[in-house]
C-alpha cells in the first residue's frame, strides 16, 4: 500500500461510510472506474473500521458510533454528554400506562432497543435517541418499517427526541449537530 493511500485512508471521515457512493463523478462507460471506486471504498472501510471500536456486529452502527463519539468530543458545548449503544427500551420507561397494551408488548421485549441513546453524564437524563437506519431493511412496508413507526410513537409519548440516520444520507454530522444544539437551547 502508498503512503498516499496510506494516509488517505487514516483520515477517512465516517460520515461518508453512512451513504452510498454515489456523489462521485463517473463516466458511465467506463465500468473500470467504478470498480477502482468500489474497491477504494471497501478498503478505506476496513481500514477505518480496524482503528475504532467495535460496538456492534453491523459496520453501519460502528460508523454512527465513531460519529457520534466525534461529534461530542469536539464541541465544548456537548463534553457533558456522553452515548449508550443498544440501550434497551424497557429499562427507559417507567410509567408504563401511556402505553397501548401492542406497544407495552414491543417496548418490554429484551430485544427492543435504541441503537444510541446520547445521554447527560452529570443529571444521566436521556437527551436524544439516535437509530441508524438500513435502506433495505427499514424501507416503506416492511415489518421493520411498522416496529421503526412504533418506536417512533413511543418516544413522543415521553417526549424523547428522535434522530433517525439513513445508510444512504447525507450530511449525518451537521444533522447531529444541529440537533443537539437545538435540544441543548431549550
Amino acid at each position: 500500500r502508498s503512503p498516499a493511500l496510506r494516509n488517505q485512508l487514516l483520515h477517512v471521515d465516517p460520515a461518508e461510510f453512512l451513504r452510498k457512493d454515489r456523489g462521485r463523478t463517473r463516466n458511465e462507460g467506463d465500468r473500470q472506474n467504478d470498480f477502482k471506486n468500489f474497491f477504494h471504498y471497501a478498503e478505506a472501510r476496513r481500514e477505518f473500521l480496524k482503528r475504532h471500536r467495535r460496538i456492534s456486529e453491523f459496520d453501519s452502527e460502528n460508523l454512527t458510533y465513531a460519529l457520534l463519539e466525534r461529534v461530542l468530543e469536539a464541541e465544548p458545548a456537548f463534553r457533558h454528554l456522553g452515548v449508550l449503544c443498544h440501550q434497551p427500551l424497557r429499562q427507559l420507561i417507567r410509567a408504563w400506562t401511556l402505553l397501548d397494551n401492542e406497544e407495552r408488548r414491543y417496548a418490554s421485549n429484551g430485544a427492543t432497543h435504541l441503537d444510541f441513546l446520547i445521554y447527560n453524564r452529570v443529571s444521566k437524563r436521556p437527551v436524544l435517541a439516535v437509530e441508524t437506519d438500513g435502506y433495505q431493511f427499514h424501507k416503506q412496508g416492511t415489518r421493520q418499517s411498522e416496529r421503526d413507526r412504533m418506536k417512533d410513537r413511543i418516544l413522543d409519548r415521553y417526549g424523547l427526541p428522535l434522530l433517525r440516520l439513513s445508510t444512504t444520507g447525507t450530511d449525518e454530522e451537521l444533522k447531529i449537530h444541529t440537533q443537539l444544539t437545538e435540544l441543548l437551547q431549550r
